[in-house]
This record gives C-alpha cells, structure tokens and sequence, in this order.
C-alpha cells in the first residue's frame, strides 16, 4: 500500500538514506530534516533514523549501502550502517534473484567498487549473493587494465573475475540471479577457461582461436587471465593480443554443403565431417586457403573416401 503525505519531514522519516530525503521547493530552496546536506558534503552514507529499522523495511538497503558507497561515499563505511548490514544480512536469501542482480550490476559498475566489495566480504555479505571463494584481487587488477586502456566497467565481466573459472557455478550464480540468456552465456562462455590464451599465443593460434570462441569470449578470457596473471596492466604481450583481437575481422569459410554434393558427396552425415576436416586446415593455415585450393581438396576427398 502507498501512503502519501504532504509533511515533508514525514516523507523524508521514512527514507532509506538521508541523502535521499532532500527536497527543494520551486524558488530552490532546500529543505533538509535529517542531515542530509551535511553527509553529501561528508560523502557520507548513512541511514534515516536506525538503520537496523530501515533494513528491515526491505532488505535490498544492505545492497543499496554498498552501492551508494561505492558511487558516492569517501573513506569508510559508516560504522552504525556497516553494523546494521551486518547483523541483518541473513535477510538477503529472502530477496528475488531479479532485485539482487540489479543492485550487484550496478555496485559492479562502478568505477572502483574495490572498497564497498572488500568490505561486503570482510562482514560476509558477499557469501549471502555469491558461492565460493570470490577473487576480490582478480576483479582489482581487471580494474587497473580497464583504467589503462579505457574499457567500460561491464558488470557481467566483473562478475566472472569475482568468480572461480567454473562453468558449472557460472551457470549456478546466472540462475540464481535470473540474468537473461545474453549474460548467462557470457558468464558461462568467460568462465570456460582456455589456458592457450597467454600473453605470448602466436598471432596464427590466436586467431584460430578467436575463429572458434568469437571475440567477445576471447576478449573476456583474455582480459580474465591478464589479470589473474599479475602483470601490469600496460604488459606489452598481453596488450599486443588484445590489439589483435579488436581489430581482426572474422573470415567466412569459403566452402558449404552444396560445394560437397557438387563435388560427388552423397547428401548425409559424411558432408558434415569433411567440411569440418577442411575448415580446420584452413585454420591450421591461418586461413590463407582460398576456395579453389579448398574445392581441389573437397574433390579429391570425394575420390577417395
């Protein structure tokens, strides 16, 4: 049920945070009842009233503190609010999957959300949303390498550097979560890790791969093993590969079945298993196969079977 009211001390009683209670009439005055200028100027998150009162009232407010910290708070966490986030955290578990992913994604978005993760961990918080051992460090140096070189702070990547490199519990936290298919599969795909992905892959392995992942797991892993690897984020290996992979342009397979049948194959099963055979050479060439080469082979392949 909405209660509304025009007593603004009233409305802004029953707040979550006092930066959130601020109002200004229409010649721009502000009308502060609960501290709220002074904590903005502090950049200082902290509770309307008692804070264990407010978490009750919903307890997405243990989230949303950390969030707010991270976007807008300096230095530590305000000690009543921190306690409060604390003793109540059992109350996450009663929170739908849909409301915590949103909350998480958008403390993950933020520029440095180092510090309000270090200390959802320390209180163990993180361990209520999250499974396992998480790798605040990973998520850290990726961090570092996205400040280099200027990539947006994307929560699915950042949730899978938080996570150990399991499918299985990629696959686990999406459902817990409710994400959609699209970042499902991306945590899914950037947690599948391929140890061929190395700061000194060869470009003709690299774009093999990149052939075969696609290039935003590529990237993700890429990016995932960078910074587990503890190189600097300006590494010259490691950026050669990620320079690589922005630029390179997919190539077509110059082959398809209708080239099999063509050539003598019997439509089935078989015409799968030779195109694969002949794709993979064309890899293994680093794609510099063209099509009549390729068709001489596809003939000769239907010759002798």
């Amino acid at each position: 049920m909405v209660a509304f009211t025009g007593d603004w001390a009233e409305d802004a009683a029953r707040r979550d945070f006092t930066m959130n209670a601020l109002y200004a009439d229409e010649a721009g005055t502000v009308y502060d009842t609960v501290g709220g200028v002074a904590d903005l100027h502090a950049r200082r998150v902290r509770f309307v009233g008692e804070a264990r009162t407010r978490i009750r009232e919903d307890y997405l407010r243990i989230l949303r503190l950390f969030r707010f910290h991270a976007w807008y708070g300096r230095g530590g966490i305000d000690r009543e609010a921190f306690d409060a986030a604390t003793a109540e955290k059992g109350g996450l578990k009663l929170l739908s999957g849909e409301r915590v992913q949103n909350e998480l994604f958008r403390l993950l978005a933020a520029a440095d959300p180092i510090p309000a993760l270090a200390a959802m961990e320390s209180a163990g918080i993180l361990m209520e949303i999250l499974p396992g051992a998480l790798d605040v460090v990973r998520l850290a140096h990726l961090i570092a390498i996205k400040d280099v070189h200027g990539f947006p702070g994307q929560p699915v990547l950042r949730l899978a550097a938080l996570l150990s490199d399991s499918p299985d519990t990629a696959r686990n936290v999406a459902s817990t979560l409710k994400l959609s298919n699209a970042d499902r599969d991306r945590l899914v795909d950037a947690a599948t890790a391929d140890a061929r992905i190395a700061a000194g892959l060869p470009p003709p392995q690299a774009r093999g791969l990149l052939y075969r992942l696609g290039r935003q797991c590529f990237q993700d892993q890429l990016l995932l093993r960078w910074a587990a690897s503890g190189a600097e984020p300006d590494d010259s290996g490691w950026h050669a590969l990620l320079s690589l992979a922005e630029q390179w342009k997919k190539p077509v397979f110059p082959l398809d079945g209708r080239d099999a049948m063509a050539a003598g194959f019997e439509q089935g099963p078989k015409i799968g298993e030779v195109l694969r055979d002949l794709e993979q050479s064309w890899i293994d060439a680093d794609f510099a196969l063209d099509r009549t080469t390729l068709l001489e082979r596809l003939k000769r392949a239907a010759r002798n079977p």
